[in-house]
């Protein structure tokens, strides 16, 4: 991203950066090559105009229970409850690089009275962690399809950046 996405929200513009990507540039086609014989194609034929390179910049873990930039738990629904979303990692993610934590539907369901609300005082007095939930660590290429609609996820804080690549569908 070179520090040139432009800059979100007044809290959030010193700790990350979002770039619109046209779906004709070569980094989407590939993306959009390597999904596509996927469950994607099949029931996510639409493809939403929105690709995104996100960065994510460390901030003081002192202020993880606020909102920085979809660090606390939440559901995607600015498209309907049927969308998904495919990240590509553009450099290798460990647990400290700020990956993205997700939950499975099933665990979404059964820790929802706990992060339905991300504005309520018990989220901001608590980062929950679940036994369940998982990280989206790894090699430079590699993609995670999520139903972010029905899947609870949140961005965690890296010691440095994080850059991802994220494109959405929405159902046929």
């Amino acid at each position: 991203l070179n520090n040139q996405g432009k800059e979100t929200g007044d809290v959030t513009k010193k700790f990350s950066l979002h770039k619109k990507l046209d779906k004709n540039e070569k980094i989407v086609e590939k993306l959009l090559m390597k999904v596509s014989d996927i469950y994607l194609k099949k029931n996510f034929g639409k493809f939403n105009s929105e690709v995104v390179l996100t960065r994510i910049k460390h901030f003081d873990r002192t202020f993880e229970t606020s909102e920085v930039y979809s660090n606390k738990w939440h559901l995607d629904s600015d498209l309907g409850f049927r969308q998904c979303k495919v990240f590509l990692l553009l450099h290798d993610v460990g647990i400290n690089d700020g990956p993205l934590i997700y939950l499975s539907r099933v665990n979404t369901k059964k820790y929802w009275s706990k992060i339905s609300d991300r504005n309520s005082f018990e989220s901001f007095r608590n980062m929950f962690v679940f036994p369940e939930q998982e990280k989206f660590i790894g090699k430079k290429g590699d993609i995670l399809i999520l139903n972010t609609s029905l899947c609870a996820h949140r961005a965690s804080i890296p010691d440095n950046i994080r850059d991802m690549l994220v494109m959405t569908f929405v159902s046929k």
